[in-house]
C-alpha cells in the first residue's frame, strides 16, 4: 500500500491512528456558566489539551479556559459556588471578606462573601478584609492543581494567613468548598 491509502487524511496517517487521536477519552465533565455540560480535555493524563467544549457547542465552538488566578477565572469560581447547591446549604448565613494575593505577580482578589452569595474583584493587597492569604503563583498552583491542600500550604509557611485563627477555623469546613470548586473550573496554568 502506498502514499494513496491514507484516504488524505493529515499528515499521511491512516484512519485508525486518525480516529485514536481524536478520541475524547479521558474526559471530565462540568457545567459552564449556563448550565450546559461542557467537556475538558485537560485532563491530567493528557497534557497539552487545554480546550472545553461544549456539548452544544462540539469541538467547532470551544471556549479558551481561564487563565488561572486571574479575574475571569475568580469570577467562574464565584458563579460557580453561586450555582452550587451544597454551597448555598452550608454557606447561606456566612459573610466574610477573603483577600487571595499572588505576590510574585502582585495580584489580588477579593472573594466577597455576603450571607452566602459570592462575588468577586481585583482589588489592592492592602484592601480591608476578614481573612488575607498571601503565597507565591507556584503556591497557589500547588494548591490549583490539587497537589497540596491549602491547610499544608499554610502550616508549611509557602501561603501566608493574616486574620482570627478562632474565627478561620470555624470556617474551615465552609470555605474549604472554595477550593473544591476552584479546582474544578477549567483553567491554564
Amino acid at each position: 500500500m502506498g502514499q494513496d491509502s491514507n484516504l488524505g487524511t493529515p499528515s499521511g496517517r491512516d484512519l485508525e491512528s486518525l480516529a485514536f487521536d481524536r478520541a475524547w477519552l479521558p474526559t471530565r465533565t462540568s457545567r459552564d456558566v449556563r448550565g450546559r455540560k461542557t467537556f475538558s480535555r485537560s485532563a491530567p493524563t493528557r497534557p497539552g489539551f487545554a480546550k472545553a467544549y461544549s456539548i452544544e457547542d462540539g469541538p467547532e465552538g470551544a471556549a479558551p479556559l481561564a487563565q488561572y488566578f486571574t479575574q475571569a477565572f475568580f469570577q467562574e469560581v464565584a458563579s460557580r459556588l453561586n450555582a452550587d447547591p451544597e454551597w448555598s446549604r452550608k454557606a447561606a448565613a456566612i459573610t466574610a471578606k477573603v483577600v487571595l494575593t499572588c505576590v510574585d505577580r502582585k495580584a489580588s482578589f477579593l472573594i466577597n462573601v455576603v450571607n452566602g452569595t459570592v462575588s468577586s474583584t481585583e482589588v489592592a493587597a492592602d484592601v480591608p478584609a476578614d481573612f488575607k492569604f498571601e503565597g507565591t503563583y507556584d503556591a497557589w498552583t500547588q494548591l490549583g492543581k490539587g497537589e497540596k491542600d491549602f491547610q499544608s500550604l499554610v502550616m508549611g509557611g509557602k501561603i501566608r494567613f493574616r486574620g482570627s485563627m478562632p474565627k478561620i477555623m470555624a470556617l474551615m469546613g465552609v470555605l474549604s468548598r472554595i477550593t473544591v470548586v476552584a479546582r474544578d473550573v477549567p483553567k491554564d496554568f
